[in-house]
C-alpha cells in the first residue's frame, strides 16, 4: 500500500524522487517542471492530445491522461393509462297512441223563452275524446377506450401518443310512461217538449201540457200493436200553498182517455186536428197522489224523494240546478192506469181543473210493469 497521502506509489515516486522526470526532455512550454505538468494533464488542465504529444515516448500517458469521464445515460420509463370512453351516436324519440276512449256527456234543460208559445229541451252534448299516448326513446350508442402511452426521460414528460379504439354501437328503445289527451267538444240542439208541438215520441216519452182552462186540451196520440198495460201521469210542481193562493205557473192537472177513431194520420200526433175523439175510456184529476197520509202531501218532509222525477232535465231559467219536477208531494198530480189495454188507437187529452188553476205540467206516457 503507498504511503498515507498518496493514491499510487508512482504518485509518491514523483514527489519524492528527485530523479524521478531524469531523462523527460524539455519542460513543455509553459511550465518549469514536470511535476507540475502531469498534474495539470491528471487534472484535465491540459487536454490528453497535448499531454499525448508533450510526454516522452517512454512514458505511459495513460499513467497521467485520465480516462473519459462516462457517458451519460439518461433514465427512460414509458406509461400507459387507459382512458374509458363512451358516445352518443344519435338520440330519437317517437310518439305512439296506444288508445282511445270516448265519452259522451248529455245535460237537458227546459225552456220556453222562445217566444213562441211551446217549450222546448235545450241538449247539450258534451263529447270527450281522451287518447293514450307512449313515447318511445331510441339511443344508439357506442363504447371505446384511449391509450395515452407517455415517454419520460430521468423523470420528466418528453411526449405522449394516444392510441383510440371503439366497440360496436349498440341501439337501446326505451318507453316511456303512458300518458293522456284529452279534448271535449260540445253539440248543441233544442227539441220540441210542448206535447202540442209533437214533443212525446212514444211510449215512456213526456211531454210539456200547458193550459188555461177545463176546456183547453193539448193532445197526444198513440197505438198499441199489442195487447199492453199502460200508465199515464201528469206530475206538476204545484204545492197546497200555491193551490190555495190562486193562479200560479203550475197547473193542476186534469187528464183523459179516449179512443181515437182517425188512425189514417198514425201515432204520436200532437196536432189536435189529426184526432177524432171515441169513446171516453177514463179521466182523472188527484189519481197521481202517491203521499199518504194526506198530511204529508201538505208538509212534506225535508228529505222526501219523488220516485217519478225523470228524466235529469232541469229548468232552464232557474241556474240551471232544478228538476223540471221537484214536487215530492204529488198533491195534485193525477194518473190513469190501464191494464191490458187492447190494441188500437188512443188519444191523450191534458188539461187543468179549472182557470183559476191553470199553468204547465209533465205528461208522460209509459207502459207500466
Amino acid at each position: 500500500m503507498p504511503p498515507g497521502g498518496f493514491a499510487t506509489w508512482d504518485a509518491y515516486d514523483q514527489a519524492n524522487n528527485p530523479n524521478y522526470f531524469a531523462g523527460w526532455g524539455d519542460v513543455p512550454t509553459g511550465f518549469t517542471v514536470w511535476a507540475a505538468f502531469t498534474a495539470a494533464v491528471a487534472s484535465g488542465e491540459v487536454s490528453a492530445d497535448v499531454a499525448g504529444d508533450a510526454l516522452p515516448d517512454f512514458v505511459e500517458a495513460d499513467d497521467y491522461i485520465p480516462p473519459p469521464p462516462p457517458v451519460y445515460v439518461p433514465t427512460v420509463t414509458m406509461t400507459g393509462t387507459v382512458v374509458a370512453l363512451q358516445e352518443t351516436i344519435s338520440t330519437s324519440t317517437s310518439t305512439a297512441q296506444t288508445g282511445t276512449a270516448t265519452a259522451t256527456d248529455i245535460t237537458t234543460s227546459l225552456t220556453n223563452n222562445d217566444n213562441d208559445g211551446y217549450w222546448y229541451e235545450a241538449v247539450a252534448t258534451a263529447t270527450t275524446v281522451t287518447t293514450t299516448h307512449v313515447d318511445t326513446t331510441t339511443v344508439v350508442a357506442r363504447t371505446g377506450q384511449d391509450l395515452v402511452s407517455c415517454i419520460y426521460i430521468d423523470g420528466v414528460q418528453s411526449g405522449c401518443s394516444t392510441q383510440r379504439s371503439w366497440e360496436d354501437a349498440t341501439t337501446t328503445i326505451t318507453a316511456g310512461d303512458a300518458y293522456t289527451a284529452a279534448t271535449t267538444s260540445t253539440a248543441n240542439s233544442t227539441i220540441p217538449a210542448s206535447c202540442s208541438q209533437g214533443g212525446w215520441t212514444g211510449l215512456g216519452d213526456w211531454c210539456i201540457v200547458e193550459s188555461g182552462s177545463r176546456t183547453d186540451y193539448e193532445y197526444v196520440q198513440f197505438t198499441l200493436a199489442e195487447t199492453t198495460n199502460v200508465r199515464i201521469d201528469a206530475d206538476t210542481n204545484l204545492t197546497y200553498a200555491e193551490f190555495g193562493a190562486g193562479n200560479n205557473q203550475f197547473g193542476d192537472p186534469y187528464i183523459f182517455l179516449n179512443h181515437d177513431t182517425n188512425a189514417a194520420d198514425g201515432a204520436h200526433s200532437g196536432d189536435a186536428s189529426a184526432v177524432t175523439l171515441g169513446t171516453l175510456i177514463e179521466s182523472d184529476d188527484d189519481g197521481g197522489r202517491d203521499c199518504s197520509p194526506a198530511s204529508a202531501c201538505i208538509n212534506p218532509p225535508s228529505n222526501a224523494t219523488d220516485p217519478d222525477e225523470f228524466p235529469n232535465s232541469v229548468i232552464a231559467w232557474d241556474s240551471g240546478d232544478t228538476p223540471v219536477i221537484v214536487n215530492v208531494s204529488d198533491a195534485w198530480d193525477s194518473r190513469i192506469e190501464r191494464m191490458d189495454l187492447a190494441p188500437g188507437d188512443y188519444v191523450v187529452r191534458g188539461s187543468v181543473y179549472n182557470a183559476s188553476h191553470d199553468g204547465w205540467y209533465r205528461l208522460t206516457i209509459r207502459e207500466d210493469d
